[in-house]
């Protein structure tokens, strides 16, 4: 799977990469929310991690950009954060995340946060194939 990791720091970037790259992830780098925005338009990426405080723009406004950009389609969002409190997490949740990695990041904890997000891209890319099957036959029932 290709991951997109957010960090302003180069040695956070650089470890979860190193993580990623050992489970067969190819792995896209950005310093910040505006770069990535411009990766994701791309295209080919479904799961980012993000650090939450960054300069220009910082996780919470990623989240909240991706989230208004549909045509960007579904991205599972990981936010990498040492915020702990249940406030923190709910702003979270309320701007997009989908999953939480606690700072400094272990890298079992993100291995299987990142299988699980794999989990919920499969399964929302077969929905998402099944809805335009039926679409296609109805279209179809309707016009012969």
């Amino acid at each position: 799977m290709k991951i997109l990791v957010v960090d302003d720091d180069e040695i956070a970037r650089s470890m979860v990469k190193m993580i990623l790259t050992k489970e067969k992830h190819e792995v896209v780098l950005a310093e910040n929310g505006e770069q990535a925005l411009e990766v994701l338009r791309q295209g080919g990426i479904r799961l980012v991690i993000s650090d939450w405080n960054m300069p220009k723009m910082d996780g919470i406004d990623l989240c909240q950009q991706v989230r208004k950009a549909s045509h960007l389609g579904y991205i599972y969002l990981i936010m990498a954060t040492s915020r702990e409190t249940k406030d923190d997490m709910l702003v979270g949740l309320w701007s997009g995340a989908d999953d939480f990695v606690t700072k400094p990041i272990d890298g079992t904890e993100l291995i299987l946060r990142v299988r699980k997000g794999e989990r919920v891209i499969n399964e929302f890319m077969a929905n998402e194939a099944k809805c335009k099957a039926f679409q296609e036959c109805l279209a179809e029932a309707a016009g012969g």
